[in-house]
């Protein structure tokens, strides 16, 4: 089991390295959404999902988890539906609200990594994990970030 999880940890952890080496020389993407329409995207999705998260609770809560004979014990089969309702209910509800208030905190998000990126070039490559500027210079030293 432990050997599973290693396995999947490391593929993951080796496609997000991948598509990040893939990603950093190629251009900024030429257009993007207007603020407006990305964030009334985000609310009919949250929307969407919210509506939906509650519609499953109110099905289950009606349905008792969908148990429709109680005339045989009923707890074996209703543990499995129990679990996997609670992660479609949960995922619903958290959906709902991630997209809802991704219109509130996209702005300082956007505004926080701009300034990053335009303030940072590259990190480590030899300059004991000290950051460098646009011009290569190190932010600690002020010497080139290559530097021995």
């Amino acid at each position: 089991m432990a050997l599973t999880w290693l396995f999947f940890v490391g593929i993951t952890v080796a496609w997000i390295a991948f598509l990040i080496w893939r990603r950093q020389n190629s251009p900024a993407p030429a257009e993007t959404p207007p603020p407006f329409a990305a964030a009334i995207i985000s609310l009919v999705a949250g929307g969407f999902f919210f509506v939906a998260g509650a519609a499953s609770y109110a099905i289950l809560l009606a349905t008792d988890c969908f148990t429709f004979n109680f005339k045989t014990p009923v707890w074996s089969g209703f543990k499995a539906r129990l679990y996997f309702a609670n992660i479609v209910v949960m995922t619903g509800f958290a959906l709902g609200i991630g997209f809802g208030i991704t219109p509130l905190v996209q702005p300082p998000v956007d505004e926080l990594w701009r300034k990053r990126a335009n303030g940072l070039l590259r990190a480590g490559d030899g300059d004991g994990g000290r950051f460098a500027d646009r011009e290569g210079l190190c932010f600690e030293s002020g010497r080139p970030w290559n530097h021995v």
